[in-house]
């Protein structure tokens, strides 16, 4: 038994010997790399058989979100790695059992398959996923009003539109398994959806719109109440989304709204008026008519001022959102109050006429400059002239 174990041994070890030999340089029988048999072809038969195979380029099918895309292998990085290749194939069936008897005879039994080397570039192929899924991304939207004046103001629900992104790191991964075994991609890797508000709830929106717009929006609070039209009105609608915009209202649009605030405030704003005095002319003359400073008793009249007031801009958009959102068709807007520099009881406090003059000059020589310095600098309103 041995001894027979020994022959066959023996025998085996020939066969492959004699193979080797009579293959020296070229495939083994038996060897095949993509279908193609390779048995008995030495290097440059090799690289000419397996040409067509290393230069194919035919498109790989990718699907994502109901499109189909045909992607060129080598637009996506791919290549053959033919030197690799043609290595194995002329290896194969030399090593294993027995010092590779066991592989160099079984090919003559049954097909030697040698897998064909290929690689990826990861740079290529980053660029292929981004473009495949820049064409298939979509942001979501969750509808918007179409408002319109003319000829009549009318508003029209802009439709819904569920978001989408197709997720790269699985693409990636399901694109490079195709490439390298030219085998298509499904659609079922990737897509994720970002769901909105439904049509019925933009359509709602819609309607409330429309209603808002059938009646003025009365301001108060800014001296004599305001009213902002429908058609101004019109140019500050919006539908507002909420929760990444899975539930939508009616609101405004900020930039618009903040528009409308500022002219509406502009001229509801008014200025603090400073309380004025007056006094007799003459005051301050001796009686051989030389200028005096030294004060004397006077009787000085005081025109009252005023207090003005400014409309808070950032309050008022919040309030007129506010009564936008609640239905609402009046609210007032905020005011600050602005103090007057010079008030009445300060004026009546001065009750001494330190003099008047009046000096005759001809404009524009040199000494005009320093007399508009010394009426700009308070004389007039009760206070010392400047130097």
């Amino acid at each position: 038994m041995v001894g027979a174990l020994v022959t066959l041994v023996a025998v085996a070890a020939a066969l492959a010997f004699a193979l080797r030999v009579a293959y020296d340089g070229q495939a083994l029988p038996g060897t095949r790399v993509s279908g193609v048999s390779l048995g008995g072809a030495a290097e440059a038969e090799i690289r000419r058989r397996l040409a067509p195979i290393a230069t194919a380029d035919a498109p790989v099918a990718v699907e994502l979100a109901g499109r189909r895309f045909a992607v060129r292998p080598r637009d996506a990085g791919y290549r053959v790695d033919l030197d690799g290749t043609v290595r194995d194939a002329l290896a194969a069936g030399r090593d294993g059992l027995l010092a590779g008897a066991v592989a160099t005879i079984g090919g003559v039994v049954r097909p030697r398959d040698v897998a064909l080397r290929s690689l990826v570039d990861d740079a290529a192929l980053a660029r292929t996923v981004r473009r495949l899924a820049g064409t298939v991304d979509r942001v979501p939207s969750p509808g918007a009003l179409r408002i319109t004046t003319q000829p009549v103001v009318d508003v029209k629900a802009v439709p819904s539109r569920t978001g989408r992104r197709v997720d790269r790191a699985r693409l990636t991964v399901a694109l490079r398994e195709a490439l390298l075994t030219r085998r298509s991609v499904s659609a079922a890797v990737s897509v994720r959806v970002t769901p909105v508000a439904g049509s019925a709830a933009v359509d709602d929106v819609a309607r409330r719109a429309r209603r808002y717009l059938e009646t003025p929006l009365r301001l108060t609070g800014a001296g004599a109440p305001v009213s902002l039209t429908p058609t101004e009105l019109a140019g500050v609608l919006a539908l507002e989304s909420l929760g990444g915009g899975r539930r939508v209202r009616l609101g405004a649009g900020d930039a618009r709204l903040r528009e409308l605030v500022d002219r509406v405030a502009t001229r509801r704003d008014r200025p603090a008026r400073d309380a004025r005095i007056s006094a007799p002319v003459g005051g301050g003359l001796s009686a051989k008519g030389d200028t005096s400073w030294r004060p004397r008793a006077a009787s000085v009249q005081v025109s009252d001022g005023r207090p003005g007031r400014l409309v808070r801009r950032p309050e008022a958009v919040r309030a007129i959102e506010a009564a936008i959102r609640a239905g609402s068709h009046e609210t007032a807007l905020p005011v600050r109050q602005v103090v007057p520099d010079v008030s009445a009881a300060a004026a009546r406090r001065i009750d001494s006429l330190i003099g008047t003059f009046t000096t005759m000059y001809v404009p524009g020589q040199p000494r005009v400059t320093n007399i508009r310095r010394i009426a700009r600098s308070g004389g007039g309103a009760g206070g010392a002239p400047g130097p």
